[in-house]
């Protein structure tokens, strides 16, 4: 049966107690069964240091795949005609600096296509919200401290609130950051009555590999238990990257998930013939933070 036992988890790596949260609330994506990242843009106009493409952005630009309003709405009308019920994640980059994002996403969105965005904030976020149907649309805005004051994320939480917008409030639990976090925490929480969705850091700092390099009280204080650590361990287990679950590169190029990238290429967005795996298949990284084995049922098979 495709796409049985379905539930979905985060883009990014996220602690199980905010799972479920971020899965229904977050994304607003209700019952669609086909979940599409698109990483819209090797580009964004921060530099966070804690990025994993923090030292590539200048080097992979120019394989950005730039196309017109008109060129997109026709490639994503043909693959929601093939598939119908799909949601749509958009990253980067910065989406909201890619040409014409806000047009794109207002005729995909009359399409019928549900959206979850992921911004930095550092975009017009007054024109985008006044332009966008929250039914259809979610944001999630991402505090990047090295870039941004917490009073000026609060004040744009607030705005998109008031406009109905839906979406996570991200913050990536860098190890320099630990100390002010449950600063950050409170003082949200008191302004929007609302939590950060707190992200593991995946990387080397001081010589230490995260997310192993967290002490007790941190894990503690971020949310990572012994049962999130066990489920990143996925290699030699079934995986639904590929058959209900896909990445498109900025370049063009749909892949099985981050993890696997170019040694996995699923096919080729702007492919007329493009389709995805008829079933899902075995996962052979070391681990996987992205949760796209969540999404297999029992009625699937491996070969």
């Amino acid at each position: 049966m495709r796409g049985a036992s379905l539930r979905y988890s985060a883009i990014f790596w996220i602690s199980e107690a905010n799972e479920t949260s971020f899965a229904l609330t977050c994304m607003n994506m209700r019952t669609q069964r086909i979940r599409w990242t698109w990483n819209i843009s090797y580009d964004c106009n921060y530099r966070c240091s804690y990025c994993f493409y923090a030292d590539k952005w200048d080097k992979h630009k120019h394989k950005t795949l730039y196309l017109s309003v008109s060129e997109w709405v026709r490639l994503w009308s043909s693959i929601y005609g093939k598939y119908k019920d799909i949601f749509l994640i958009i990253t980067g980059g910065e989406p909201l600096i890619y040409p014409d994002f806000i047009e794109i996403i207002d005729r995909l969105s009359r399409l019928g296509i549900s959206m979850n965005i992921t911004t930095n904030t550092s975009a017009d976020l007054d024109m985008f919200v006044s332009r966008m149907n929250p039914a259809n649309v979610s944001l999630s805005l991402s505090f990047h401290k090295e870039f941004d004051t917490l009073e000026g994320f609060i004040k744009k939480t607030k705005l998109i609130r008031g406009y109905n917008f839906q979406g996570c409030l991200n913050l990536v639990a860098y190890p320099p950051f630990l100390s002010e976090l449950t600063y950050f925490k409170d003082r949200l929480f008191e302004e929007t009555g609302e939590n950060f969705k707190v992200v593991a850091f995946f990387g080397k700092y001081n010589n230490k590999e995260y997310p192993y390099g967290y002490t007790e009280e941190e894990k503690s204080l971020i949310g990572l238990t012994d049962i999130w650590f066990s489920r990143i361990n996925r290699k030699g287990m079934p995986c639904n990257a590929g058959y209900d679950s896909v990445l498109l590169r900025p370049d063009g190029k749909v892949v099985r998930c981050g993890q696997v990238d170019e040694r996995f290429v699923v096919g080729n967005f702007t492919d007329p013939d493009f389709k995805l795996y008829d079933k899902p298949l075995i996962c052979d990284v070391d681990y996987c933070p992205c949760a796209e084995y969540s999404v297999t049922g029992k009625e699937d098979t491996i070969e």
